[in-house]
């Protein structure tokens, strides 16, 4: 045999060898690969950046290398290396490669098969696990199930695979609340609203001796703020060596600098508290927030345990809150039934108790107060919460002078007073409508029946109507029908009534009553600034009117009857709205109609803005701490209201200075309906629930899914690549001829 057909047997042995070994294990790896870009770089299956956060480079890394799509991947490296460490330790140890290969197959096997079994062993105990702990109303699929689903449902992918969907959920949710997976730092310098920056009356002394504090700066020694540095002028001076803030050699060691640069390129020194700083906030050159776990999960949060103005909700920090909010709200809604009348009463009672425990903890009178630095900051902050918010009493004066300028008639006594200039500017703008219009302002007879031109129409209106004068009786007729409206007559009363009539002429002794108004001006207390014709009253009226109107056109109760929902409210159940978090009962069990207005405009307005100190605890904190211990029902109460009002204050206040509502009729930024987003409970926990296993557990269903099909696969190609190996071998040591042996004259075989 010739040497270079030799040597190419030996070239062609050694590719078969690596191209077999590479449609073994590495095949395998790409496999999964393959398998797992449809979760690479795809919420909800990305990684954390905690261990990196303050090393900007690494982040993205960490990120990556955490991210849960790959540990299917991570999985099937560690696969390969192991058998690959096996098969260099037996190269070493075992002489015999016939040996060798069979050690490697059946190490292969045990891995790669005997791994698929114990994955399935793991996960389906882990499974049967959750399904059992589930809360109720979630639903778990069993483990085969699941293995079934989670990539594609059929084999034409007509539907949607569980892992699909669960994306597709996470981030239709991400778009409607404006919201990232991780959440979003805002940073910045101050990282609250409240974190201004100091005037030098704003400073407050550290404790003396005597645990006493001093606010403001009492330059001139005479225990006053020196009127040079009163108001709104800032301190402006240079730290120390220490960074401190150093005035009239006094130290304050709660604030710290940062150097700006005006616009004429001066830098200039600024100062602010380091007290309402977001906790685990780093100072220095640059002021770093690092986020912590808190009530709802990582994230920026305040000293007083509130998420920082600062940062923006993670997807985690959604469902937390939301659970919170459901939550409550079922657990307030059970107790206010089992209260009934009492709630109200309960309710009032524990929040003016724990206003006042509040108090007491900031102003020393508890026996667990605040420290003297916080105490003197409370001060402040109420005196800032004046200033850009309102509390409840204010909204009640604010809506109370509503009532007052109702109550003066201002508005109705303008209008009839100078009735002809308003029927002018209003018919103009009307055009054809100005004769009916005149007949409103001037009191008087409407004729519906030549309003309506349509016979038909008309006839339909009127069967509906008579039912209020004469119901059940079909033989009743009418032949014109009139509205009559009376208010100049009788400046106290605006009267509405429906009439029949005949001849163009109203039969007043025969009508339907729609509503009667007091406009009475008398002053009833004039200390309290109360009318006969306040908001109570208006509700009362528009009760009365609403209750008649649905009782003679019975379409409004069919209307409503489809429009409206149950809803409890003060341990009552009514039929109502829910709107942005608020209750608004409107018909209560006897079918009349039980509008509170200044119920109504005190829920809506409560919630535009509410100033929260970073530091201060909300008035929520201290529920508990009023309720009695001793009594269950109290302590009940307390802890659903606290985590109710938390996770509104979250959902609603915060959450729209940060462009992320969570509740409401319109979600996120305001672009997207409520539709769209967690609307009840059994929602959120559901997505809880899949998102607990399912963002880690599905990249490994696809790492078992390639270990189950390719072990025959690599082993199968690991015997051939070990077969290549061997007639490698044989070829390159001669051990093995390349074609016909050659002959030498005698007929031997050389």
């Amino acid at each position: 045999m010739s040497q270079s057909k030799q040597f190419k047997k030996v070239k062609l042995y050694r590719a078969l060898k690596v191209v077999f070994y590479f449609l073994g294990l590495p095949l395998f790896l790409f496999a999964v690969f393959c398998t797992a870009i449809k979760f690479i770089g795809q919420d909800p299956f990305v990684g954390t950046a905690s261990s990196t956060l303050d090393m900007g480079f690494f982040v993205g890394y960490e990120r990556f290398i955490t991210s849960p799509a790959l540990f299917g991947i991570w999985c099937a490296f560690g696969v390969w290396a192991f058998i690959s460490i096996i098969h260099l330790i037996l190269a070493k140890t075992v002489k015999s490669r016939r040996v060798r290969m069979f050690a490697v197959l059946a190490v292969v096997l045990i891995v790669m098969l005997g791994g698929t079994f114990v994955m399935d062993s793991v996960f389906e105990s882990k499974i049967d696990a959750l399904i059992e702990e589930a809360p109720a109303g979630v639903n778990i699929q069993d483990y085969k199930s699941q293995l079934s689903y989670y990539s594609h449902v059929s084999y034409f992918r007509k539907k949607n695979g569980l892992a699909k969907t669960l994306k597709e959920q996470v981030q239709l949710l991400e778009k409607v609340y404006n919201v990232e997976w991780q959440g979003v730092d805002k940073s910045g310098n101050a990282g609250n609203i409240a974190n201004k920056p100091i005037t030098y009356a704003d400073v407050i002394s550290d404790p003396d001796a005597e645990g006493k504090v001093q606010i403001g700066v009492d330059l001139n020694g005479d225990g006053k703020v020196t009127a040079d540095y009163e108001g709104r002028q800032l301190v402006r001076v240079a730290p120390n060596g220490n960074g401190e803030l150093v005035l009239d050699g006094k130290v304050y060691s709660h604030y710290f600098c940062v150097n700006r640069t005006a616009m004429n390129g001066e830098v200039v020194n600024t100062w602010y508290a380091k007290d309402l700083q977001p906790i685990a906030t780093e100072y220095g050159k640059k002021v770093m927030h690092r986020t912590t776990d808190g009530i709802y999960g990582e994230g920026l949060y305040n000293p007083n345990g509130m998420l920082s103005d600062g940062w923006i909700f993670s997807f985690d920090n959604v469902l937390n809150i939301l659970e919170d909010y459901y939550e409550a709200q079922a657990e307030l809604d059970a107790i206010s039934k089992a209260a009934g009348d009492q709630y109200a009463g309960q309710l009032a009672a524990l929040k003016e108790a724990a206003k006042t425990a509040r108090d007491d903890y900031y102003t020393g009178k508890s026996e667990e107060h605040a420290d003297a630095w916080t105490s003197a900051l409370y001060s402040q902050e109420n005196t800032f919460t004046e200033n850009f918010s309102l509390t409840s009493g204010e909204l009640e004066y604010l809506i109370s002078q509503v009532a007052l300028l109702l109550g003066d008639n201002n508005l109705f006594d303008y209008a009839f007073a100078n009735v002809g200039d308003l029927i002018g500017v209003i018919g103009g703008m009307l055009g054809d409508l100005k004769p009916i219009v005149e007949s409103i302002f001037k009191g008087g007879e409407l004729n519906l029946s030549t309003l309506i031109a349509n016979q038909d129409t008309l006839n339909t209106v009127i069967d509906i109507i008579k039912q209020s004068f004469k119901p059940g009786e079909a033989d009743y007729q009418i032949e014109e029908l009139y509205l009559v409206i009376s208010y100049k007559e009788d400046k106290d009363h605006l009267y509405v009534a429906l009439c029949r009539g005949s001849n163009g002429k109203a039969d007043r002794t025969e009508e339907g009553t729609l509503f009667d108004i007091d406009f009475t001006d008398e002053v009833l207390d004039s200390a309290n600034g109360e009318y006969a014709f306040d908001l109570d009253s208006l509700s009362t009226a528009l009760n009365n009117v609403l209750t008649a109107a649905c009782g003679k056109i019975d379409i409004l109760n069919t209307v409503l009857g489809l429009v409206l929902s149950d809803v409890t409210f003060n341990g009552e159940t009514y039929k109502g709205l829910v709107v942005s978090g608020i209750t608004i009962p409107i018909i209560n069990a006897k079918g009349e109609f039980a509008l509170d207005v200044k119920g109504i405009l005190a829920g809506l307005l409560q919630n535009w803005y509410s100033y929260q100190s970073p530091v201060i605890k909300p008035v929520w904190e201290f529920y508990e701490t009023a309720a009695k211990a001793d009594d269950e029902a109290q302590v009940a109460l307390a802890k659903a209201l606290a985590k109710y009002e938390r996770a509104v204050y979250e959902a609603t206040t915060y959450g729209s200075m940060m462009g992320s509502t969570l509740v409401g009729d319109n979600l996120g930024s305001g672009a997207y309906p409520a539709s769209l987003g967690l609307t009840d409970l059994a929602s959120v926990r559901q997505l809880k629930s899949d998102l607990s296993y399912m963002r880690t557990y599905f990249p490994l269903y696809s790492f078992r899914d390639m270990m189950l099909t390719f072990s025959g696969i690599v082993m199968l190609f690991y015997f051939l690549s070990f077969i290549a190996a061997e007639k490698e071998e044989y070829y390159e040591k001669g051990l093995l001829s390349a074609g016909p042996a050659d002959k030498n004259k005698t007929g031997e075989v050389k």
